[in-house]
């Protein structure tokens, strides 16, 4: 029901400044949505999401967003 967030679309497409509004984000109930959101912020090189990025690395659920984040 609920769509793709905007402002991970445009951080998808490169858009600068994307980064701040990609990382509340990460805490989305969505795995999907984490998982991108994490590889998103990873390719802008956000250095402010580095240390939430290291507790989803190290405590989400899922696989995918623990990939992701460690990978970002």
């Amino acid at each position: 029901g609920v769509g793709f967030p905007e402002a991970l679309a445009r951080a998808k497409l490169g858009a600068p400044g994307a980064g701040p509004e990609v990382i509340p984000l990460l805490a989305d109930a969505r795995a999907p949505v984490r998982a991108e959101a994490a590889r998103a912020l990873g390719e802008l090189d956000v250095k402010s999401a580095l240390p939430m990025l290291d507790r989803l690395r190290q405590n989400d659920a899922e696989n995918v967003v623990r990939a992701e984040a460690a990978i970002a």
